[in-house]
């Protein structure tokens, strides 16, 4: 105690010592520093300090957004992905143009039947397991543990999806496309720990890969749909030796895991029967020329409808992150921001859909390319969904978007039977109503849930 004392009272006698009379002013009989005097103590001490202009307080706020250290962390991963995202992108629409070319009517019908079944089949068989890398990953990291409890999903699934597609196309070599589970298993490692360049390698080497091989086998042979099977199949091979970067030695709730994956199973299943189901359709009423009309119709949307993917693999990891926060305002801007531009997306896509399909060498089927724009606003539909419905998993409340997507499928299933009266066009508007209907539900459901648990942290 007696050294405090001696302390404080050097600190007074050198702050005395520097100023003088005209440094201090009485207020009420006790003595205070003025500017003069507090600026010569300042420097004695070394404080110094800097009067900025005010500024309005909405101004501050939005600039704090960009000073955010996580902010400019997403900022930074979507334009480094954006340029890998724009060459996956023109190395999917240079694949696609190559099979509408080289592909007949028929073949095209026989290729989209097959993959439009593994595509619903797949997320059933590997119950949904990549979701659990977007939702357990912790700041963009993944757990060994939980990748080794994951695994036996994709490599089950991998085999009986082998078994079905030999059991569509009677060939050994098209069941090299049951690789499609690897592929999508280190897309998702790859995504939840923001690896942006190796994403990018990946998908474009998924790519190029049956691309050259489609080239190089069309010199001498005819191209069909076993075949583009089997070199897709090749492509997606290269995933599993692809290195998926570090991991933690965190532990695991299994009894958590599968908690969250029994709804979500279901949801992707009809998720992926809803986007796929068109050409199965086209197919059981028309026949394989309708359905690879059909087709390609679905592969166009799926191309250009990568504006949406492209937010799609980045959202849900921030909202995850932000919502755990409370950061209202931060969602916000982020999903006003990408619902606008997938909109406009769509807009321009549907002015310009003649000029799409011939960009994907689809010139054969002009006559039919309105598909295409309704389909485009059946994938906004789903994309709002996506990004709205995110609160639901969350809460680890998936059950809920299973039950809205039940209803999508109920919607298709009351009313699929009057599709021989009404023609191949009426498929994609009954998917339309089927995915409008619920999309809208399921959005003021959870924004209402959301807006309520955010009151709640005070941040609303």
């Amino acid at each position: 105690a007696d050294k405090n004392i001696q302390a404080v009272k050097k600190i007074m006698s050198a702050a005395l010592m520097i100023t003088n009379e005209n440094d201090w002013v009485l207020i009420g009989g006790t003595p205070y520093l003025q500017e003069t005097g507090a600026s010569k103590v300042a420097r004695l001490f070394g404080i110094s300090w800097k009067i900025k202009e005010p500024t309005g307080q909405k101004i501050q706020m939005q600039r704090s957004y960009l000073k955010n250290k996580s902010v400019q962390k997403d900022v930074q991963s979507f334009i480094e992905f954006g340029f890998g995202y724009l060459a996956v992108l023109l190395t999917g629409l240079f694949l696609a143009r190559y099979i509408n070319q080289h592909l007949t009517i028929e073949d095209m019908g026989k290729y989209s039947f097959t993959s439009s079944w593994v595509m619903i089949l797949a997320p059933f068989l590997y119950f949904s397991a990549p979701q659990a890398y977007l939702r357990f990953h912790d700041e963009h990291t993944i757990s060994r543990k939980l990748r080794n409890f994951l695994m036996p999903f994709f490599w089950f699934s991998t085999v009986a999806l082998a078994a079905i597609i030999y059991k569509f196309t009677s060939s050994w070599i098209a069941m090299l496309y049951a690789l499609t589970p690897m592929l999508t298993e280190k897309l998702y490692l790859l995504r939840s720990k923001m690896l942006i360049t190796r994403l990018n390698i990946l998908q474009i080497t998924s790519q190029l890969v049956p691309l050259a091989l489609m080239f190089y086998f069309c010199r001498e042979h005819e191209l069909n749909a076993n075949i583009v099977l089997a070199f897709y199949g090749v492509g997606y091979a290269l995933s599993i030796f692809f290195p998926g970067g570090e991991y933690t030695n965190n532990s695991i709730e299994k009894s958590k895991i599968l908690h969250f994956l029994w709804p979500t199973i279901f949801t992707t299943l009809l998720s992926m029967f809803l986007a796929n189901s068109a050409v199965l359709f086209a197919k059981y009423y028309f026949g394989y020329e309708s359905a690879g009309v059909m087709g390609v119709a679905v592969k166009a949307m799926t191309t250009v409808s990568s504006i949406f993917s492209f937010f799609l693999m980045f959202f849900p990891i921030i909202y995850m992150r932000e919502a755990a926060k409370g950061n209202y305002k931060l969602i916000r801007i982020y999903r006003r921001f990408i619902t606008a531009a997938a909109l406009a997306g769509c807009i321009i896509f549907a002015i310009f859909y003649k000029f799409i399909y011939y960009l994907l060498g689809a010139e054969k089927y002009y006559d039919h390319a309105y598909l295409f724009i309704i389909l485009i606003a059946v994938a906004f539909c789903n994309f709002l969904a996506d990004i709205y419905w995110l609160y639901f998993s969350f809460e680890i409340k998936t059950w809920k978007n299973a039950l809205l997507k039940g209803m999508s499928c109920l919607i298709v299933i009351a009313g699929i039977s009057f599709t021989p009266r009404f023609g191949i066009n009426y498929i994609v508007y009954l998917l339309l109503a089927a995915a409008a209907i619920p999309s809208l539900v399921g959005m003021i459901m959870a924004l209402a849930a959301e807006n309520k648990y955010l009151r709640m942290k005070g941040n609303i």
